[in-house]
């Protein structure tokens, strides 16, 4: 099989696996969501702030560094396999006698124990993370995400069954473990590669210096994913804070669910076009044509039914995140536009790129949302958030357009299509809101079923879009 054949036919299977994966786990929230309290959801919310600050030293960069490897590959694995187990023991160590003081500091007492149990993710994930970088490596995505899929079935059926049972925020916990628990079984089951007892020192050193800048990416991006949680959750509390994580994962859904498999797969793609710019242009011109396909829709649909949303979906009780979603939702469009460009970085050893404009982005994230939340609250912080992604978008452009030579012009004519057929959507759905149904859980679907057939029909008769298309959306 052909690196064409391999990149379509990872897409494929990795897009059927996430989004019956993602299906199941909105489906999930939605049941949490009428069983749970926000309170519940932002606990949770915060005990990943410092899980994932120090899971950043999991991998220290090497998983992607044995990825893009060439040599020794089967050697570098198993040196690989010898050194995330260490950091995995050492941060679960630090994060048991840390723990209280990180919960006194988010002003959580009961944070502690909640942040103790979640430290054995460090645990379960270091003996992994060999198996799943190999998976990427070969660009076997069918076996890698019918195991995630796995996973997240046993996560669903513990989540709920705990929260029936009145466990509260433990039914999050104990279901998050559980589905670290699965992946790991299934990773090791399935992979090919078995683990020699052998490190070699040259090759460690080699790993490590190519992970550093991606490792520090890592870290920044973490501030900046968290960065927003730490300050809301201390200056607002932990109730707005749960309003603010449920607004923040609807609005961030394509970027998270589809961008992100498309992000997956690209970077071991561009890694072998690596020295063919002009495929790679391309690729990433029809990358990102078809994201704005999906992405703008999603987002000018959720702007306008943001209230209805959330009252027919979540219930009445989480209607003051609708605000929030509103401003969000616009920061998870430019977060899907952000997604194509950072395998380019990493495929063309620009890691170092990359990693400067995330510097900037957590500074200016870090300058406007402590005075915006303060002074406007919620909606000040959102607003924060969204300045800064923007920042950071238009620092990826210039830098897109200086290393494959893709103009802003260039850009705006591959989502003008998309641009064109949302507003054909947009106009449907204010004409079809006008119907006069009392039921507003039936009129909600009827709005979303006609405005997403009308889209569809009006990308095909005008040939933006085609089965053709579909199927070579990545390679030719």
């Amino acid at each position: 099989m052909n690196l064409k054949q391999k990149t379509i036919h990872s897409f494929k299977w990795l897009f059927l696996a996430r989004v019956s994966q993602k299906a199941l786990s909105f489906a999930t929230f939605i049941v949490l969501a009428r069983i749970l309290e926000p309170k519940d959801f932002g606990l949770f919310a915060m005990a990943f702030v410092v899980i994932d600050g120090l899971g950043m030293f999991q991998s220290l960069g090497i998983d992607s560094a044995l990825i893009q490897r060439k040599d020794n590959v089967e050697r570098a694995a198993n040196t690989a396999f010898f050194i995330f187990p260490i950091v995995g023991i050492i941060l679960f160590l630090v994060l048991t006698i840390f723990a209280p003081f990180a919960a006194s500091m988010l002003r959580e007492p009961s944070l502690t124990s909640v942040i103790r149990i979640l430290g054995l993710i460090y645990i379960i994930k270091c003996f992994s993370r060999v198996p799943s970088a190999l998976y990427v490596k070969e660009l076997n995505f069918k076996t890698k995400a019918i195991i995630e899929l796995s996973a997240e079935v046993f996560n669903s059926t513990v989540a709920i069954t705990l929260a029936f049972l009145k466990f509260g925020v433990w039914s999050l916990v104990y279901a998050y473990l559980v589905k670290q628990l699965i992946t790991f079984i299934g990773f090791w089951k399935f992979c090919p590669w078995r683990l020699r007892p052998e490190f070699d020192w040259h090759i460690a050193r080699e790993l490590i210096h190519f992970g550093k800048f991606v490792f520090s990416s890592s870290l920044l991006w973490f501030l900046v994913k968290n960065l927003d949680r730490m300050v809301i959750g201390r200056l607002l509390g932990t109730v707005i804070l749960g309003f603010y994580a449920i607004a923040y994962n609807i609005a961030n859904l394509t970027a998270t669910h589809f961008t992100g498999l498309v992000s997956q797969v690209m970077f071991p793609a561009y890694s072998k076009i690596q020295n063919d710019r002009n495929k790679m242009e391309e690729v990433f011109l029809r990358t990102m044509k078809y994201i704005s396909l999906v992405s703008i829709p999603f987002c000018v649909g959720i702007f306008i039914l943001a209230p209805d949303f959330l009252r027919i979906v979540y219930g009445e009780k989480w209607l003051p995140a609708s605000g929030a979603l509103r401003v969000l939702v616009w920061m998870g469009l430019i977060n899907t536009f952000n997604a194509p460009s950072g395998p380019v970085f990493l495929a063309l050893g620009k890691a170092k790129i990359d990693f400067l404009i995330n510097i900037v982005h957590i500074l200016t994230l870090s300058i406007f949302l402590y005075p915006l939340t303060k002074t406007y609250y919620l909606i000040g912080a959102c607003i924060a958030i969204l300045f800064s992604f923007a920042i950071r978008w238009i620092l990826r452009v210039i830098w897109i357009e200086k290393l494959l030579g893709i103009s802003l012009k260039k850009l705006f004519l591959t989502v003008h299509p998309s641009i064109k057929g949302t507003s054909v959507m947009l106009l449907s759905m204010l004409i079809v809101r006008l119907i006069p149904l009392k039921l507003m859980g039936m009129k909600l679907c009827i709005v979303i079923l006609v405005c997403s057939a009308i889209y569809l029909v009006y990308l095909f008769k005008t040939k933006i879009l085609n089965l053709a298309n579909v199927k070579y959306m990545i390679l030719k």
